[in-house]
C-alpha cells in the first residue's frame, strides 16, 4: 500500500466521522416527529348500560414530540383506535369487534365538548380530513423548550352499539400513533359496559389529611382534606355512561357521604362529594396560573372526589365512621373517623415559647398571637428542644386541656426531608428529641386548634 493511498483513506474516514456528527447535531436541534403517547387509563368501566351514544365512556390519548414535551400531532401523523378483542359471554350471546362504536371528540374545556369526525364502529382515525389541529384538545400543558403551554390531548369515545355488548366482559381496544417516519406505537386498554355498578366492578378507597372539629367547614386543602378515589376492579376509571358532547362531569358517577355512628346510625349527612374539577373541592389549585386553569379541566372526572361541610354538625366521637356509596349501586365504603369537640381555641391568640440549646437570642422569646406558620432555627449541634404551646381563647384568656394538632416540618440543614403529624395533645409542652440524627419524619413547627 502506497502512503498516497493510505493518506486518501485517512482522509475518507475523517470526511466520513465529520458527516455522523453534523448528521448528530441536526437531529438533536428541534423535534420533528411525535415519538409518545400516554393514555389517560388503560382500564374503563362504564355504568349505565345504555347501547346508544348515551351511554358513551371516554378517555383521552397524551403526545410528546422527540424532544420529550407535549406536543400535537404533525403533519402526515395520526392517531387510531381500533377494537382488537372481544368477550366471551357466559350466556352464549355473540359478540363481536363490531359491537362497539368510537368517535373523536374535542374538548375546549370541561363544559364544551364537541364531536369531530364521524363515528364508525371497530376503528376510528384522526384526522379524518383537514389537519390534526381540527382534532386537538385544549391542555395547556408546559413545555419546557419553549416555557409556555401547548394543546397535546385527543379525545375518544366509545359506546356499544348492541345490546349483546352490556354486561358481556371488558373489549380490548389498541390505540396506534403513526408518526412523520412511519414508526407505529401501540398502547391498549381494555373497556365494558355494564347495567349497574357492583362490588366487583368499582373499589373506593378513602384517606384523611388533618382533622374534623365539630362546627369547623371543611374543603379540600392541603392541610385539611377527606379524598376518595373511585377506581374499577382493574385500578382504571369508572364512569356514568353519557351523550357524546355531553361535559365531562357527566361521566363522573355520584357519590354520597355521611358520618355514622359504629352501628350505622347516621349521624350527619355531608353537604358534597364531587369530582367537578373544582379547586379547594377536590384538589388544591397550583400557585402557577396556567397549571391552575389546567388543573380545572384535567381533575374534572379524573376519579378523585374531595369530601366538603359547610359545618361538621356531628357530635365529639373516636368510633364514628365515614360512610362512601356510589349511588344507583350496592357499592359502600366506610373508613374510621375521629371528630373532636368543638372548641373556643383561636389560633391567632396561639403563644410559641421555644426551648433549645444554642438557639437565637429572637427564637428564646414568646411569639405571641401566632397564627402562621413560625419557624425556628435550630443549629445541628443541638440534640434536643422543647416547644411551649399556650392556647387561648376567643377572649384571649389562657384555655386550658384545650385539644390541639401539631405538625413539624424541618428546613435547612438536616438529614432527610419529610413531614410528621403527631398526635392531638392535651399538654403544653412538646419534646422533639435527637433532631440532628434521623429527622426524615420531622418538619417545621406550627399549631393550630
Amino acid at each position: 500500500m502506497s502512503t498516497k493511498t493510505l493518506r486518501k483513506r485517512i482522509a475518507l474516514v475523517a470526511v466520513a466521522a465529520l458527516g455522523f456528527g453534523m448528521l448528530s447535531t441536526g437531529v438533536a436541534s428541534a423535534a420533528t416527529y411525535t415519538a409518545g403517547i400516554t393514555l389517560s387509563t388503560t382500564s374503563l368501566t362504564v355504568d349505565g348500560g345504555l347501547a346508544t351514544s348515551s351511554g358513551a365512556g371516554r378517555f383521552y390519548v397524551d403526545t410528546v414530540d422527540d424532544a420529550g414535551d407535549a406536543a400535537g400531532l404533525f403533519s402526515t401523523e395520526s392517531i387510531s383506535v381500533t377494537v382488537t378483542g372481544k368477550p366471551t359471554r357466559a350466556d352464549g350471546v355473540s359478540t363481536a369487534n363490531s359491537d362497539l362504536t368510537l368517535s373523536s371528540v374535542v374538548v375546549t374545556n370541561k363544559t364544551s365538548v364537541a364531536t369531530a369526525g364521524s363515528a364508525t364502529a371497530t376503528t376510528v382515525q384522526i384526522p379524518q380530513g383537514g389537519t390534526a389541529a381540527n382534532y386537538v384538545s385544549s391542555n395547556n400543558t408546559y413545555v419546557s423548550a419553549t416555557t409556555t403551554s401547548t394543546n397535546a390531548r385527543y379525545w375518544f369515545a366509545v359506546y356499544p352499539n348492541t345490546a349483546n355488548a352490556v354486561d358481556a366482559g371488558a373489549y380490548t381496544l389498541s390505540v396506534k400513533l403513526k408518526d412523520s417516519t412511519g414508526f407505529i406505537t401501540t398502547k391498549t386498554l381494555s373497556v365494558k359496559f355494564v347495567t349497574n355498578l357492583a362490588s366487583t366492578d368499582a373499589t373506593l378507597t378513602v384517606s384523611q389529611v388533618g382533622t374534623l372539629v365539630k362546627g369547623q367547614a371543611l374543603t379540600y386543602t392541603s392541610a385539611n382534606n377527606i379524598k376518595v378515589v373511585l377506581a374499577d376492579a382493574n385500578g382504571g376509571k369508572v364512569q356514568s355512561g353519557a351523550a357524546l358532547n355531553a361535559s365531562l362531569i357527566s361521566n363522573a358517577p355520584t357519590l354520597s357521604a355521611a358520618i355514622t355512628t359504629s352501628a350505622g346510625v347516621v349521624s350527619e349527612t355531608l353537604d358534597g362529594i364531587a369530582d367537578s374539577g373544582i379547586a379547594a373541592t377536590d384538589h388544591v389549585a397550583s400557585s402557577t396560573s396556567a397549571i391552575a386553569t389546567n388543573q380545572v379541566q384535567s381533575a374534572t372526572a379524573d376519579g378523585t372526589y374531595g369530601v366538603t361541610d359547610s359545618a361538621i354538625g356531628a357530635d365529639a366521637s373516636t368510633t364514628s365512621l365515614l360512610r362512601i356509596r356510589i349511588s344507583n349501586s350496592g357499592v359502600e365504603k366506610t373508613a374510621a373517623l375521629t371528630v373532636y369537640a368543638a372548641t373556643t381555641a383561636v389560633d391567632a391568640y396561639t403563644d410559641l415559647t421555644l426551648t433549645a440549646t444554642g438557639v437565637l437570642a429572637a427564637d428564646q422569646l414568646i411569639k405571641s398571637n401566632v397564627d402562621t406558620t413560625t419557624a425556628f432555627t435550630i443549629p445541628t449541634t443541638t440534640t434536643s428542644a422543647k416547644l411551649r404551646i399556650n392556647i387561648d381563647g376567643t377572649d384571649g384568656a389562657n384555655l386550658p386541656d384545650a385539644a390541639i394538632t401539631t405538625s413539624v416540618v424541618w428546613s435547612g440543614n438536616y438529614s432527610s426531608v419529610g413531614t410528621y403529624y403527631s398526635p392531638r395533645w392535651r399538654r403544653a409542652d412538646i419534646e422533639v428529641p435527637n433532631l440532628p440524627v434521623d429527622v426524615s419524619s420531622w418538619g417545621r413547627s406550627a399549631c393550630y386548634p
